[in-house]
This record gives structure tokens, C-alpha cells and sequence, in this order.
């Protein structure tokens, strides 16, 4: 194994898969390894260049194989698809990462540490939490709604709705509700307020790793930009050089950001094309109404928010350079 230069290493849960060549870009090596046996086998190693895709776990193994004295380099899956030959499984796309790593022009991901992965965790714990608050707060609209109780917009006149649940507990019925209203939507409501509480506390923490921060401060300095975003650049973004100039970074996040509204779209399709299976699931197989849920009148129209957005990421990449 002396004479391994570069190694390719797709990543895995259990079974990582590594293509490595030598100087003349020979093959020299293709290995499956167990999770177990990965420190060993790097520590034993000389040190080379390591290529990975920055998925998941990705910055932990970089971080690990770095303290062995590797060079690593993290590449995006985007930036990996176009070197796999054929018949897409776990050694191609090592021998795919072997062969992108050494491009000259490639562009790399940089390794984040723990503190700021840990940020980064703060930021999308308060983001699912938020989401499911705001699904709280309109599942209570609704249910009142129903009742012919509706209060204005905002979240915070959903407070009204919550204090109507409050005097009901309390015996005034002001409004001759239902008893089994209350026991419905009482849940609800101590769900919504103990989510509050914790989006607090991790709005706090944010604000506190956001003054400690320099990099963040000097963000937040730029109007516009709050500590919530600046905590999040900071951490998202460890090294600035990747781009040219601004220009650059607001085509990154254009990027990002058309990629995600295309897993939505997707993901909007896969459960029409599932639908069959959705039905089974719930004992609904025989229901009058399966072919109506199944040929669902939007199919068309989701097919095409799809397109739109697959034209929207590759609009994005084009001028993302």
C-alpha cells in the first residue's frame, strides 16, 4: 500500500467503499471496509490524498482522517456525478470521487469543525421547530374556524385562541363550546407553547454564540442582517476565499435555494406516485374514492412545477461559476 497517492472513499453507514491509485494513476487498491475497521486501516496508511463527497458524517471523517495525517478534500455530489462511467453503485462512485479529486479546476468544500457543525444544528433544530409551530397555529385556526371563531392574521393573535382553551379549563364557557372541543385541541395548544419556549432558548443560545463570534459580528454590521443570519453564515461558510466576490456568494445561496424548492416538488410527486401504496397502508386499498386520490387532478400541474424547478437549478448552476 506504499505506493497509494490518491484514495477515493465513498462513505457510508456501515460498508465504506475505497478506489486508490498510485503516481501514474494506476489502480492499486479496491477495498470494502467495515465502520470498525476504518481508523486501522488509515492509521496504518502513509498519509495521501483523500477524496470524499460532503454528505453526511462527511466532516467528521475529514476531521478524523486529517488527525492521521491525510490531506483531505470534500467535493460536492454535483461535482461527482459526471466522472461515474456506468452502472451507478458504491465502487463506481469511489472510483468516480478517485478521479474528481485530482481535476485541476475542481472546486471543494471546506471541512467544518465541531463548534461550528454544532451552530449549524442550533440553526435547523429552530428552523423544524418553527415549521411544526407554524403547523400548530394553523391546525388551531382551523379547528376554531370550523366553530365560526376566527381571530386576525399574525401568530400572535393566535394568543386568543389559547386563552379561549384557558377559560374553558377553567369553567367559564363563555361561548357554549363543546366540552370534547377543549380535550381536542388542549393538546394542541400545550404543544405550540412548549415549542415556543424551546424556539427561545435556542434563539438565546444562537445570540450567545453570535457574540462570540467575530466574523458573525462583523456581519451583523451590514444592515439587513440580523445575529440569526450572521451566526448562520458564519458557520455555514468557513472559509470566504471560495468566492470571488459577493456576486459569487448570492449565486451559491440562488443555487441552494432552487435546489431545495426541487426536493419539494419531488417529493410532492413521489407521494401522487405512491398514493396506491399510501392508501394500503391506512386500510383504504377498496375505498370508492382510490382511483379519484390516485389520479389526482394536479398531476399535470405537479409535473410542471417540477420542470420549472429543474430549470430553476440549472439556470442557478449555469451562472453559479
Amino acid at each position: 500500500m506504499d505506493d497509494i497517492t490518491t484514495i477515493g472513499l465513498d462513505i457510508a453507514k456501515n460498508v465504506f467503499q475505497l478506489h486508490g491509485v498510485d503516481a501514474q494513476g494506476q489502480v492499486v487498491l479496491r477495498k470494502a471496509l467495515r465502520r470498525a475497521n476504518m481508523i486501522a486501516f488509515f492509521t496504518k496508511l502513509p498519509p495521501c490524498l483523500i477524496g470524499m463527497e460532503a454528505c453526511s458524517t462527511a466532516h467528521h471523517w475529514a476531521r478524523t482522517l486529517m488527525e492521521l495525517g491525510h490531506e483531505v478534500r470534500l467535493i460536492s455530489p454535483a461535482y461527482v456525478k459526471p466522472f461515474v462511467k456506468r452502472h451507478k453503485n458504491d465502487a463506481a462512485d469511489a472510483a468516480a470521487i478517485c478521479e474528481a479529486v485530482v481535476r485541476p479546476s475542481m472546486r471543494f468544500v471546506s471541512v467544518k469543525s465541531e463548534e461550528q457543525q454544532a451552530t449549524l444544528m442550533l440553526h435547523s433544530a429552530r428552523e423544524l421547530l418553527i415549521s411544526q409551530r407554524t403547523a400548530l397555529m394553523n391546525a388551531l385556526r382551523g379547528h376554531f374556524a370550523e366553530l365560526g371563531i376566527v381571530v386576525a392574521q399574525g401568530a400572535r393573535n393566535v394568543g386568543d385562541l389559547l386563552l379561549i382553551l384557558e377559560r374553558m379549563g377553567q369553567g367559564s364557557n363563555e361561548k357554549a363550546l363543546p366540552e370534547t372541543m377543549r380535550l381536542a385541541l388542549q393538546p394542541l395548544a400545550t404543544a405550540l407553547i412548549g415549542i415556543e419556549a424551546e424556539i427561545a432558548k435556542l434563539d438565546k443560545e444562537i445570540l450567545a454564540i453570535h457574540r462570540k463570534d467575530d466574523v458573525s459580528l462583523r456581519l451583523a454590521s451590514i444592515p439587513g442582517i440580523g445575529p440569526i443570519t450572521a451566526s448562520f453564515l458564519s458557520a455555514s461558510i468557513p472559509d470566504p476565499g471560495l468566492f470571488k466576490d459577493e456576486r459569487g456568494i448570492r449565486r451559491y445561496k440562488r443555487f441552494i435555494a432552487a435546489m431545495e424548492e426541487l426536493q419539494d416538488e419531488l417529493g410532492a410527486l413521489n407521494d401522487l406516485a405512491t398514493g396506491s401504496d399510501v392508501l394500503a397502508k391506512h386500510g383504504l386499498a377498496d375505498h370508492p374514492a382510490r382511483d379519484v386520490v390516485i389520479a389526482h387532478g394536479d398531476k399535470a400541474s405537479l409535473i410542471r412545477k417540477a420542470q420549472v424547478s429543474i430549470d430553476g437549478v440549472l439556470d442557478a448552476k449555469r451562472f453559479w461559476r
